[in-house]
C-alpha cells in the first residue's frame, strides 16, 4: 500500500497541550498515512500511566518549585522522566497495532550517526551509548488498528534537576504500580556540542524520509482535542490513578487506593481521639488541607504534642 509520511512540529510547550495533540492525531491518522510529531516540553515530571507518585517523584521539592514545574500522567505505560526545553519528545505514530520500535529506532539511530554520534538500542525501551549510559527512553500505546511509539532524547537537559526530581525519599514503599528503573543518563550535547531542537529535528526527518524512501508533508496544527486536554490537567487523573499502595510506620499504618486513604490504624493511640481520626480521614482524598482541618479538630479533643508530631509525620503521604 503506498502511503503519506507526515511530520507535525507542535508549536506549544505545554505538555498538556502536546499529549492532547499526540492523542488526537492518534484518533485521526488514515491507514494510507505514518506520522512523526516531535515537540519541547517546559519543566515537567511525566509519569506513567500505572505509576505511583509517591514513590517516583520527590513531591516536597515538586511542591516548593510548582510555579515552574509541573506533574502529569501519560496514557501509555512505561516510567517516569522529566521533560525541559533541552530535551526532545518524539511520537512515532502508525495506522497499525504494530508500533514498529525497531524501525523507529533505526530511524533515531540512522540520524545520530550523522551527527557523529553512535549509539545503539538497549534490551529494554531505551537508546544507549556505547558506554551503556542512557539517553533516550520511551513508552508504547497500542489500540486495534493503531499505535505510538513515544519517547525523549535527552540533549542539554539540566540533569541536576532530573536527579533531584525523580529521586523519591518514599521509592521503597509497598504496592501496586510499575516502578521505574533508574539509569546513568547523559545529554547528546557532551558528544556533539553545536546540538540543539531545530539541527536534530532536520537530522531526524532526513532520516524519516531515507528510511521509508519519501519525502515528508508538513502536517497542520489544528488542535481540537481540549476536553482530553483538561482531562489530562485533573488532580483526579494525575493522583487519582494511582495503584493502591501502603505506608507502615510506628506511629500508623495506612492503606491508600486512587488517591484515598481507605484504612488507617494509630498503634500509638487510644481512646475516642482515634475514631475521630478515622471517621474524619478514611474516605478523604490525602490531601494536606483535609488533614488540617482533621488535626484542628482532634486538637481539641486531646490536646496533647504527640499529635503535632503525628500530624507532621502525616503530611509526608498527603500532597
Amino acid at each position: 500500500m503506498s502511503f503519506k509520511l507526515k511530520l507535525f512540529i507542535s508549536p506549544w510547550r505545554d505538555p498538556f497541550r502536546n499529549l492532547a495533540f499526540e492523542d488526537q492525531l492518534l484518533k485521526t491518522i488514515r491507514p494510507s498515512e505514518k506520522y512523526l510529531l516531535v515537540y519541547q516540553n517546559d519543566p515537567c515530571v511525566v509519569m506513567g500511566r500505572f505509576q505511583n507518585p509517591w514513590r517516583e517523584v520527590n513531591l516536597e521539592f515538586l511542591e516548593n518549585n510548582q510555579s515552574h514545574l509541573k506533574l502529569v500522567r501519560r496514557q501509555s505505560g512505561g516510567g517516569c522522566v522529566y521533560h525541559d526545553l533541552g530535551n526532545m519528545c518524539f511520537s512515532f505514530i502508525h495506522p497499525s497495532r504494530d508500533h514498529h520500535k525497531d524501525d523507529n529506532n533505526k530511524i533515531i539511530l540512522n540520524a545520530l550517526e550523522d551527527l557523529g554520534i553512535k549509539a545503539k538500542a538497549s534490551n529494554r525501551s531505551d537508546l544507549i551509548l556505547e558506554d551503556e549510559r542512557k539517553f533516550s527512553g520511551s513508552a508504547f500505546k497500542q489500540k486495534k488498528d493503531r499505535s505510538f511509539h513515544h519517547g525523549t532524547l535527552l540533549m542539554n537537559s539540566d540533569l541536576s534537576l532530573l536527579n533531584d526530581i525523580l529521586n523519591s525519599p518514599l521509592k521503597s514503599l509497598e504496592g501496586k504500580g510499575t516502578l521505574s528503573n533508574p539509569s546513568k543518563v547523559v545529554n547528546l550535547a557532551e558528544l556533539n556540542p553545536s546540538l540543539q531542537f531545530q539541527k536534530l529535528g532536520g537530522f531526524l526527518t532526513s532520516s524519516f524520509e531515507n528510511f521509508y524512501g519519501k519525502k515528508v508533508e508538513l502536517g497542520k496544527n489544528d488542535f481540537n482535542n481540549k476536553e482530553y486536554e483538561d482531562s489530562l490537567r485533573e488532580e483526579e487523573w494525575i493522583f487519582g490513578e494511582t495503584p493502591e499502595f501502603q505506608v507502615s510506620t510506628p506511629d500508623f499504618n495506612l492503606k491508600i487506593k486512587k488517591a484515598r486513604l481507605v484504612e488507617v490504624e494509630f498503634p500509638q493511640l487510644s481512646g475516642g481521639v482515634v475514631e475521630l481520626l478515622k471517621t474524619k480521614l478514611v474516605g478523604q482524598i490525602v490531601k494536606k488541607d483535609a488533614l488540617e482541618k482533621t488535626m484542628e479538630s482532634a486538637y481539641k479533643v486531646f490536646s496533647h504534642p504527640y499529635l503535632f508530631q503525628l500530624e507532621q509525620n502525616l503530611r509526608t503521604y498527603f500532597y
